[in-house]
């Protein structure tokens, strides 16, 4: 599995929770049709996000990752393209605020809790092996 090099958050603010669902809904269905060219160009990952911490707000976040700065470059149309898309369909304003970063730490708990767990069953059953195997030979 490739891992990713820089990421994206953009967040989309709306008027009224209706449009927030409503464009959430299309822009997926948009977004959904365009996946396999989002994997060519080099996108490894999306996620959306309900903003839910700012109470009277309807904002939408999306994380976006990329194999690198040339994947992300490449997506770049093809926003463009969906964003026409979302507006012919919809006509819904929203603010729209981008964030690109380069990953730095990439700390994965739920992996790390499932290795250390598995290195620990691995490692009983093989001091178990061991002492029946060295008992055998004795």
């Amino acid at each position: 599995m490739m891992e990713p090099k820089l990421m994206s958050y953009i967040t989309s603010k709306f008027s009224s929770k209706g449009d927030m669902m409503a464009a959430e809904r299309e822009w997926q269905d948009i977004i959904s049709d365009m996946l396999p060219r989002f994997k060519e160009a080099g996108a490894l990952r999306q996620v959306v996000t309900h903003v839910w911490n700012q109470e009277g707000s309807f904002i939408l976040g999306n994380l976006w990752e990329y194999v690198d700065e040339k994947a992300f470059i490449a997506c770049q149309p093809l926003f463009r393209e969906a964003e026409v898309k979302l507006n012919e369909r919809t006509g819904i304003a929203s603010i729209i605020v981008p964030s690109r970063g380069v990953i730095l730490h990439d700390v994965r708990l739920l992996l790390e809790t499932v290795f250390q767990s598995l290195n620990q069953s691995l490692n009983k059953k093989l001091r178990i092996f061991m002492s029946h195997f060295l008992m055998k030979r004795l």
